[in-house]
């Protein structure tokens, strides 16, 4: 990266950071740097398919770069500079993300992975048979009620591109909407 990149980078977060203080005060300033979830506290959770596919309305995409470029700013403080730098370390590590947008903005957004990726980011085996693991899942306050229908397309759209019968669900015991899902659709 060019230093003057590099520090356009710089003067973008600190510009993003002065407005999340004038907007959220300094407590929201210094729970930045500190790790909102704990990535070893995640855990996978087999899933099935949702038995009302016919009722699910939500068009996703899959490697959708625009989608990703239209992501504002998540209930974190996570600027759209740091997700985009994240979104492309997963597509290097061999990430797909499945998304939703509408009218310039993203809703959600879902990152499949195989078993071995799986294992490689949490540095411990994958249980039982290899499966796609379905993990970091984003989505837009907007949104909240239709979660459900945005996790159910995910796996509609991972399992007629696998042809695979099962998937997994890696999420963190914090995220409610995610794990209230979870709940209803675990398998045994």
């Amino acid at each position: 990266m060019s230093i003057q990149l590099a520090l356009k980078k710089k003067k973008y977060n600190f510009k993003h950071r002065l407005k999340k203080i004038k907007n959220y005060g300094l407590k929201a300033l210094l729970s930045k740097d500190q790790p909102i979830l704990d990535k070893k506290q995640e855990t996978l959770y087999p899933v099935q398919l949702p038995t009302s596919i016919d009722q699910i309305m939500v068009p996703v995409k899959r490697n959708k770069l625009g989608d990703l470029l239209a992501y504002e700013e998540d209930q974190y403080g996570r600027s759209p500079w740091e997700f985009l730098e994240d979104s492309m370390l997963k597509y290097a590590e061999e990430f797909h993300a499945i998304t939703w947008a509408e009218n310039g903005v993203l809703l959600a957004c879902a990152w499949v992975c195989s078993d071995k990726r799986w294992t490689k980011l949490f540095g411990v085996p994958f249980p039982g048979k290899p499966h796609p693991v379905i993990t970091d899942i984003f989505y837009h306050p907007q949104i909240k009620d239709r979660l459900g229908d945005f996790i159910s397309a995910t796996i509609i759209k991972v399992l007629s591109q696998k042809k695979d019968p099962k998937i997994y669900i890696c999420s963190h015991p914090k995220k409610t909407g995610i794990q209230e899902w979870v709940r209803q659709h675990k398998q045994g």
